[in-house]
């Protein structure tokens, strides 16, 4: 089982303002409803980058096709991890654990997908990976998207992780 996160958990918005979980799922849900024929992308990703520890960063990402988006993010330090797999499943532990946490404070609605984004791709170490990783996501029910589509771990994630 995954560990939700916690209702003290924060993230910080685009404009590096600090918000809790539930400010978070407030922020997300007024933006839906301000379009309600919108198509909607719920993106969580998480990526890592090591340095003499390693920095982790989870992001949830909302995206209105072709009307913009808004995204949120969470840093933290954690131990130094060596291997590429072992930070993948980390990746992964984290991203599932923010969406759990946050699935059903969102409406279930035709127009609202939600995805997990991982950040392995089938060019490079992580290819091999991608199998496992992502049968793991499918199975806890979420649809899931590797690079170069997973945007919220591989872009905006990996921003914030240098």
């Amino acid at each position: 089982m995954i560990p939700l996160v916690q209702k003290s958990y924060t993230m910080k918005n685009a404009r590096n303002i600090n918000l809790t979980i539930d400010e978070i799922i407030s922020k997300i849900n007024d933006f839906i409803a301000a379009d309600p024929n919108g198509q909607f992308d719920i993106a969580i990703g998480t990526d890592s980058q090591n340095f003499s520890y390693t920095k982790i960063v989870t992001v949830i990402a909302v995206h209105n096709h072709g009307k913009g988006g808004i995204y949120f993010y969470n840093t933290e330090k954690i131990p130094l991890i060596r291997s590429i797999q072992q930070k993948l499943y980390k990746e992964t532990e984290l991203s599932l654990s923010l969406v759990e946490s946050i699935f059903s404070a969102i409406p279930e609605k035709d127009n609202i997908k939600i995805q997990v984004h991982v950040d392995a791709g089938y060019y490079g170490k992580t290819k091999k990976l991608i199998p496992e990783l992502t049968a793991w996501v499918k199975g806890c029910g979420y649809d899931v998207k590797v690079k170069p589509y997973s945007f919220a771990a591989s872009s905006i994630a990996n921003k914030y992780s240098k």
